[in-house]
């Protein structure tokens, strides 16, 4: 008997542990929107980059995330900042639904290189048999 309320606290206290952490990533979802809505203007590549993974990390945990370079590139941006933000939060999480639709648990390989002032950002990973990309330059 006291093996069952020891398996049952057990299995409560890690139910509340994801219950806090979804309520953690809520917030910090809630808190990207509102950098994104409210502060307009211009802004750099690697806040583009980490606030759209940020909005995308729903469907990215799912496959085992994303791995940008250390170190992301801080060149401006000339696009309006929430259409930017949403494009990139868009083609990472398109990426990794289609993922798991394959029922690949790899995770997104990103880096971003400059061509011609032009920035491109490659999204790479693996599926069982075969290499499926997403780029737009």
């Amino acid at each position: 008997m006291l093996g069952n309320a020891v398996a049952a606290i057990d299995d409560l206290r890690t139910s509340i542990d994801s219950v806090v952490d979804a309520a953690e990533r809520m917030r910090a979802g809630i808190d990207v929107l509102g950098k994104v809505v409210v502060r307009g203007g211009r802004t750099s590549l690697a806040e583009i980059i980490t606030f759209g993974s940020e909005l995308a990390h729903h469907h990215t945990k799912l496959i085992g995330g994303v791995s940008w370079p250390d170190v992301l590139p801080s060149y401006p941006v000339v696009a309006a900042r929430s259409v930017a933000i949403s494009t990139v939060a868009a083609a990472l999480s398109a990426l990794a639904i289609s993922l798991q639709e394959h029922r690949s648990l790899t995770r997104i390989e990103a880096s971003v290189t400059m061509v011609d002032g032009v920035a491109h950002l490659r999204l790479a990973c693996e599926v069982p048999g075969a290499v499926f990309r997403l780029h737009r330059g």
